[in-house]
Order: C-alpha cells, then structure tokens, then sequence
C-alpha cells in the first residue's frame, strides 16, 4: 500500500458524498522459482473490477501474441544467431494515468487501521479494471512507437520491429511481459536503457531453456527475398508492407 502512495497511484483522503467508491480487495500469492520452491511471498491491492464498468465508450480489448508470433521470432534468431531476451514491467498498469476516465474511490482493506471515513483516491490505472489491460497496451505501444523509433505490424498489434544503427530489433508483447529478438547484445542493452527510462522493468533475462538450440539451422519452405525465414510466417510475404 505505501508503494502505490508513494508512486502517485493512490491517495488516502475523505471521499466527497457523491463520489463512486469500488470495493476493493488485497491478493496474496505465493511466489515459486525454476525449482518450484517457494522463493518470495507477494500482495496486490486490486479494485473489484467486477462490479464497476467505466462505460461502453471504454475500450477493453488488449491484444496479446500468439504463439505462431513466438515461433516466427525464434526461427528468425535461430536462424540468424540473433540474441532472445525478455522483459517485464513492474507494476504495468499502475504506470498509466487515468486521462478520459471517470472519477474513482476505492475502499480501504479491512484490518489495516486506515481511518472511517477514509477511501482510497485513484489517480492512476491499477489491476482488477475491465479497461487496465487495455490502457497499458496503448500506452506502451505509443511509447514504442513515438519516442523509439518502432513499426507496428499490421497483422499482429502485438509485434514492432525497428532498424537502428545498433542493429534490428523485434518486439512481442503479452499484457505486461515482452519478448525480444535481437542482432546482438549491444543492440539489446541500447533497447534495455530507452525502456528503462520510462518504466521500470522487473526482469530481464534470456529465457533458460531455448538457447541451446541457437546454433540450429532453420531450412525455409519458401524464402523471402531477404532471406528471412518463414516456415511460421508466410504472411510476412504479402504485397507491401506488414508494417504500419
């Protein structure tokens, strides 16, 4: 609770008469490293999304990758000895605010002695809405897009790529979590720093148990002109440009 205060999500003050106040709730899990022992404990203070509805008007699709996405990135760096990374965003949806969106009160959880009368102001997006999901992907994909240089494809709103000097860069959103394909490490680090100036990540690492396999040689059914390869992905080969 005091990481949302703190982090201009929440603030604790007497809600006017009219106010909408949400009920809300705090989640406990149980976290488990590659092992499957128990490595950390973990709580989330959620609104009872269920019961409130922001309106019709409110966008609440989120697109995420599908998994012929997943394996047309990792063919290209198996293919291409490219480097694979992923990445998550910390506290994803508490990180966009609430521009064009109705007023909200959440209640207090009971038993944390938090004053009658009191309920909790919500100044930024939080887990538990209908529309959260949503707003994040708007807001990162603009981010991408706007500040870093990438390209959305048009068939899958999940996957942007982008040509930098560095190197090339392909990038899979799912909700919250993204997976990153790579020329090299020092394109992975230029893209690490730029995300990092705006969000704060919580992992990042190569995934454990693909990269043995980098080395592999993937025989493309019908080759692209630019070489890439498309056993996945024959969309990529329509007449102009997957990209938008």
């Amino acid at each position: 609770m005091n990481g949302l205060i703190e982090s201009g999500t929440i603030e604790l003050a007497k809600p006017p008469a009219e106010a909408k106040v949400v009920p809300s709730l705090v989640q406990f899990r149980l976290k488990r490293d590659e092992n499957g022992n128990p490595s950390r404990r973990k709580g989330r203070f959620c609104a009872r999304g269920g019961l409130y509805s922001a309106g019709p008007e409110v966008p609440i699709f989120a697109p995420t990758a599908p998994w012929v996405t997943v394996r047309m990135m990792l063919s290209i760096a198996c293919a291409n000895n490219f480097v694979v990374k992923t990445f998550d965003v910390k506290a994803a949806f508490t990180s966009v605010d609430r521009t064009g969106l109705p007023d909200i009160w959440l209640m207090t959880p009971f038993g944390l002695g938090y004053p009658p009368g009191h309920a909790f102001h919500l100044l930024k997006n939080l887990y538990g809405f209908q529309h959260s999901p949503r707003a994040f992907y708007d807001a990162f994909s603009e981010y991408l897009m706007t500040k870093l240089g990438f390209v959305r494809c048009v068939y899958d709103k999940t996957l942007f790529y982008r040509k930098t000097k560095t190197g090339v860069t392909y990038l899979s959103l799912y909700v919250d979590d993204a997976l990153v394909v790579c020329t090299d490490d020092a394109t992975w680090e230029e893209l690490h720093k730029e995300v990092e100036a705006q969000y704060e990540l919580s992992a990042w690492e190569t995934p454990p148990s693909i990269w043995d396999s980098r080395s592999t040689t993937i025989v493309s059914e019908e080759p692209s002109p630019s070489g890439t390869p498309t056993t996945s992905s024959r969309w990529l080969l329509v007449s102009g440009s997957p990209w938008m």
